[in-house]
């Protein structure tokens, strides 16, 4: 084998090196990215509540409470919060936020835990308590 083909070869392997793990690397970000996790499934419901979007909020609701969601006509508004902890297992999770509300125009924070399950392979919230 003369020296160019043997620069051809090394090209042609590390190519195809290159190759393989761009194809592993974009498999495992697609499943990765496409896996829901329940911290963003809690993100996406607190922002349904503070958009006052009932229909998304029940679509975000486990299946055993989603007929128990009333709409949202409180005068408690959700301005904002924080994600503080997430503990996830298999098919339950918690998530822990601070959040600030504001009722008849005076602002609160108040530290909730949302209770979520994994249902057909969605996080949807199944239980929000002050804490």
């Amino acid at each position: 084998m003369n020296k160019n083909q043997k620069t051809w070869l090394i090209v042609g392997v590390v190519t195809a090196f290159v190759l393989v793990i761009c194809c592993a690397c974009g498999i495992g970000g697609y499943v990765w990215w496409s896996q829901s996790s329940a911290e963003r499934a809690a993100e996406n419901y607190l922002e349904a509540i503070k958009d006052r979007d009932i229909e998304e909020v029940r679509e975000l609701t486990c299946l055993a409470k989603r007929d128990d969601v009333d709409p949202l006509d409180s005068d408690e508004e959700l301005v904002s919060w924080e994600i503080l902890n997430t503990e996830q297992r298999d098919t339950v999770a918690e998530v822990r936020a601070r959040v600030e509300v504001r009722e008849d125009g005076e602002p609160d924070t108040e530290t909730i835990e949302i209770e979520l399950v994994k249902e057909d392979g969605d996080w949807l919230v199944c239980d929000i308590r002050v804490i």
